[in-house]
């Protein structure tokens, strides 16, 4: 049923107060070491009489940790995708059981996770360059891999159907 989430005010409910709990999870990781390197950067800039090597040390400090809290931001941004499907599958777990559940089958497979992320990047900027009329296709395609990585993370024993298609008839 496509409709299924408008049945109930309460799914509903659920459902934006895990995208609002997600925004300020993601933004606290990015205040967390972006907020540093800015101020590392002030530093550099309105410290007077600050040497040279002074100057470069605290600008190469900031850039790693506002490199460092974007990449952070980014993997926790793409394991929150997880609680969003999760709450999609099961919509009484609720916020905090979706987002315990996330963390659970993403621990150790963030990395894989990530890397399964990075290859829709040319659906993004196909999506881009197409006015979103290629993420027409490109978003239900993503969330169902994404469910698909659930299912095989929550049942690792489990194997998919053989899909031999016979030569003859």
């Amino acid at each position: 049923n496509m409709f299924y989430w408008c049945t109930s005010l309460k799914k509903i409910l659920r459902s934006i107060g895990l995208t609002i709990i997600i925004g300020i999870y993601t933004a606290l990781w990015s205040v967390l070491f972006m907020l540093p390197g800015i101020a590392l950067y002030l530093c550099a800039f309105l410290l007077p009489n600050l040497s040279l090597s002074a100057f470069f040390a605290l600008l190469l400090c900031g850039t790693a940790l506002i490199l460092f809290g974007a990449f952070a931001t980014a993997a926790r941004t793409v394991s929150y995708i997880t609680a969003r499907c999760l709450l999609a599958s099961d919509p009484d777990l609720g916020i905090r059981g979706a987002l315990k559940e996330c963390r659970k089958i993403s621990k150790g497979r963030h990395m894989e996770y990530f890397v399964l992320c990075l290859s829709f990047i040319l659906w993004l900027v196909a999506s881009n360059l197409t006015y979103g009329i290629v993420g027409l296709y490109a978003t239900p395609y993503f969330y169902m891999t994404t469910m698909l990585f659930i299912r095989d993370v929550k049942n690792p024993h489990v194997t998919p159907p053989d899909m031999h298609i016979p030569l003859h008839m």
